[in-house]
């Protein structure tokens, strides 16, 4: 069971995205998208959501130094529970690859 701790109380936006994503992920959606402005919760609104649903979860994010906030974040919020995260060496990386299509073999290459 996820035990969610936070200061922080939901607003009434927050708690309508939280019980919209909740009930599309379990219709079965896999894919969603939370908007907002910097500052405005979304952190916290993805940890209720995580909260909801119990059940493991990866986070993803495109820039390193984000990647540290949301781990301390979550870290924060799930103090009981476990979290980790994971950051890649490589500034660029190309897996090898095989179109059929035209016959192009790509082959590795990282950065």
């Amino acid at each position: 069971m996820l035990e969610l701790t936070s200061e922080f109380k939901l607003s009434p936006d927050q708690q309508e995205a939280i019980k919209g994503i909740v009930k599309s992920i379990k219709k079965g959606n896999k894919y969603q998208t939370l908007l907002g402005v910097t500052g405005s919760g979304k952190t916290f609104t993805m940890a209720n959501v995580i909260k909801e649903l119990n059940i493991p979860t990866l986070i993803m994010s495109h820039n390193k130094s984000l990647c540290a906030q949301l781990y301390s974040e979550f870290k924060g919020f799930f103090s009981k529970n476990h979290v980790e995260y994971f950051i890649s060496y490589y500034d660029y990386y190309q897996p090898e690859a095989y179109i059929p299509r035209t016959d192009v073999f790509i082959e590795k290459d990282s950065s």
